[in-house]
């Protein structure tokens, strides 16, 4: 399952944390409001559980997501992150296999990489 989570910050996800609680449980997170440190709360974190969080921010953006301290929410609970500033689009095919992604810069390099 993956869940889209767009900008909410910590109060919504309380709000979805006290509605749903485990039913968030999702193996997939898009990171909300692109992994700001106004969003992705340890609570939040714990109700989805998921094994994969997608971050989708703009190549230097200015406000430098996601935030160092998100970063370290997802590497203690041992969620792999994967940033489009640093894949450009990731692809997610999910069937009876399993989940696989994939980075359009590692399948498409630059010729001079």
């Amino acid at each position: 399952m993956l869940l889209l989570t767009g900008d909410i910050e910590a109060e919504a996800e309380q709000r979805l944390v006290e509605i749903y609680g485990e039913d968030l449980a999702s193996d997939i997170l898009v990171l909300p409001h692109h992994g700001s440190n106004t969003s992705s709360t340890p609570a939040f974190l714990n109700a989805v559980q998921p094994r994969i969080a997608i971050n989708s921010s703009g190549y230097r953006n200015r406000f430098q997501h996601p935030h160092q301290d998100v970063i370290h929410r997802l590497d203690n609970r041992g969620i792999q992150l994967l940033d489009t500033q640093s894949s450009g689009a990731i692809t997610i095919d999910m069937n009876s296999r399993g989940i696989d992604t994939k980075a359009y810069r590692e399948q498409r390099p630059r010729y001079y990489f």
